[in-house]
């Protein structure tokens, strides 16, 4: 899996909200897939005392959910 990190993130909360705003305008939300092969899910944690971002991401074939790749940091 190719990880595309165009920063740092070593910004402020103000600057990182509008990083995701400009990151969310990139995502396609009309249109229909007809037979889709792969899903997707992830999530990210903050830990406020560590001061670090836990994050996960699994790509799982689809109809099966068979995991496929999955990256944790």
């Amino acid at each position: 899996m190719k990880v595309l990190c165009s920063h740092s993130w070593n910004v402020i909360p103000v600057e990182a909200i509008r990083i995701q705003q400009r990151i969310c305008e990139r995502v396609i939300r009309t249109g229909k897939v007809s037979h889709p092969q792969f899903v997707a899910g992830a999530d990210a944690a903050f830990d406020v005392e560590a001061n670090r971002v836990y994050a996960a991401v699994v790509v799982l074939r689809f109809p099966r959910l068979e995991p496929v790749e999955t990256v944790v940091g």
